[in-house]
């Protein structure tokens, strides 16, 4: 793990986020020193717009009497806080990750129009936060989609809402498995599984045991 403070929340970097990265950013396929400088810059951008998202949501959970830490790993990243908070409060914390990430891909394409980030790593910084974005709203668990539903729902429903989110999940899998996409796939399939798990009462230890 790397570990380091940033605006006093602790964060944590598993070594299979750089994995997760790397082949977002192109690297199984770069040659010569060109590529390899853009592979390391996506690599960055995937850091920080990972890393933009979960601040904030800990920034509500901060704000709302938790003291949350962030943990980036090879699916993604997720912001913990011990403690209960209200339907409303669950509700804002859980869509100011979201509300982030899009404010991100605002400020990349800022910077571009302004001529202060090269297009291809704009269009880069746009692409992930709006894609991530998009799939993370879906009502899959542990997504931000799911979380959102269960919130709104008052935690009515659970195994409803369990296999929305395994049949959605399927679905998505399929999707990336069809066009080739293997590792989203995989991810994607994986969530199916565990959903399946939750629909029937068996217990889950989701991503490195956190969810």
């Amino acid at each position: 793990m790397i570990r380091f403070l940033i605006f006093g929340f602790p964060v944590a970097i598993h070594w299979m986020f750089w994995v997760l990265a790397a082949l977002i950013s192109g690297a199984l396929h770069a040659t010569g020193r060109d590529a390899w400088v853009l592979v390391l810059a996506k690599i960055l951008v995937v850091l920080v717009s990972i890393l933009v998202h979960e601040l904030g949501h800990a920034s509500m959970q901060r704000r709302f009497g938790g003291r949350p830490s962030i943990l980036l790993h090879g699916f993604g990243g997720q912001s913990h806080a011990p403690g209960q908070f209200t339907r409303n409060e669950n509700l804002i914390l859980v869509a100011m990750g979201p509300v982030f990430s899009l404010l991100l891909a605002v400020s990349g394409w800022l910077l571009w129009s302004f001529s202060l980030l090269p297009g291809t790593l704009a269009g880069f910084v746009i692409l992930i936060n709006v894609f991530w974005t998009t799939l993370n709203l879906l009502p899959i668990y542990p997504l931000d989609g799911a979380q959102l539903l269960e919130h709104a729902m008052r935690g009515r429903n659970p195994v409803l809402r369990y296999r929305i989110a395994m049949v959605t999940a399927a679905l998505v899998a399929v999707y990336f498995l069809s066009w080739g996409w293997l590792f989203a796939g995989i991810v994607f399939g994986y969530m199916a599984y565990e959903n399946y798990k939750r629909s029937e009462g068996r217990p889950v230890a989701g991503i490195f045991g956190r969810f």
